[in-house]
This record gives C-alpha cells, sequence and structure tokens, in this order.
C-alpha cells in the first residue's frame, strides 16, 4: 500500500463525512481567492487607465508648451521680414499674413526641417 502524506493520512482518518467537509471548505476558500484576484485585476485596469490618461495629459502639455515656444520663436523679426512684406505687398497685394503664414515663411527662411519634411524622407 502507498505511503501517504500527514494531510492525506489526517483527511483518510476523517472518513468520508469529514473529507467532504474539507473539500467544501477548500471549495470556498478557493472561490474567495479567485474573488479576491478578479477584484485586485480589475483595479490593475483601471490603474493602467489612470495612468495611460495622465501620460496623455503630460504629452499635451509638453506639446502645448513646445508649441508656445515656436510661436514667439517664429514671430520675431528676422533679417528677411521686411523684404518678406514688400514682396507680399507687390506681387499679391497683401498687407498682412494671415494664421501661421508668417511663421511657415519664417521656418522656410531659416532652411531647417519640420518634422513632416524629415517624415517624408
Amino acid at each position: 500500500m502507498p505511503q501517504l502524506s500527514q494531510g492525506a493520512a489526517a483527511i483518510a482518518e476523517a472518513g468520508t463525512e469529514g473529507t467532504r467537509l474539507l473539500v467544501s471548505s477548500l471549495d470556498f476558500e478557493i472561490e474567495e481567492l479567485q474573488k479576491e484576484i478578479r477584484e485586485r485585476q480589475q483595479r490593475v485596469r483601471e490603474l493602467q487607465r489612470q495612468r495611460t490618461e495622465a501620460l496623455e495629459v503630460l504629452r499635451f502639455e509638453k506639446e502645448r508648451r513646445r508649441n508656445e515656444e515656436d510661436a514667439e520663436r517664429w514671430t520675431q523679426t528676422f533679417p528677411w521680414t521686411a523684404r518678406v512684406g514688400e514682396v507680399a505687398w507687390e506681387y499679391f497685394g497683401v498687407k498682412e499674413f494671415r494664421g501661421p503664414q508668417e511663421k511657415a515663411i519664417n521656418v522656410i527662411m531659416t532652411g531647417i526641417q519640420t518634422q513632416r519634411e524629415r517624415l517624408r524622407k
């Protein structure tokens, strides 16, 4: 006859009814642990969602600050600013630039590649 572990020997001594009670107790404890695992998994998903949202806010703020810095940088007076205004008036009858037109002209005149141009290469 095979040797029983101490736990198995104790179960065997408890008899059929004792073994049924033990199995029931173990089933209950397993179900409680599984429930706790599901709750913790749900909490992990919620925390991951919050983290994703927080990272998105950080990215948005970083982009906003960069855009503000760029706006200041590209609206300053450059050596060509006066001439660009003269050409705009002379050839196109434009007295003032709209929206980001002046910024775009200044970026082009400096010869700096934009992110979009870099991505095309």
